[in-house]
């Protein structure tokens, strides 16, 4: 969550306290997707769920760069990961629509 108030500075001051705690949840998620889509070797299980979240998102008023900025910060975080730094990719572009 530090790193993503620092891609996304103005959640810090324009979320309530509620909304960061939603948001909380939902990298949560995010994670849990990845680490379940690495564990059964499956990159569209997460493009998927990554999809969806999109969606979801945009129906709350959440721009996408914050779910890109999630993606991109775990990313950051996985250097060392090649198998997972590709299907945070493959996801980022189910996530933009390309």
């Amino acid at each position: 969550m530090d790193e993503l108030t620092r891609r996304v500075p103005e959640m810090e001051a324009a979320y309530a306290e509620h909304q960061l705690g939603h948001t909380a949840d939902d990298v949560a998620y995010i994670v849990d997707f990845l680490r379940a889509a690495l564990y059964v070797d499956d990159p569209e299980l997460f493009a998927s769920f990554v999809g969806w979240m999109a969606e979801m998102l945009a129906a709350r008023g959440i721009p996408a760069r914050v779910l890109l900025s999630v993606l991109d910060a775990l990313a950051g975080r996985l250097p060392g990961f090649p198998r997972a730094l590709a299907t945070l990719a493959r996801a980022r572009a189910a996530a933009t629509g390309a």
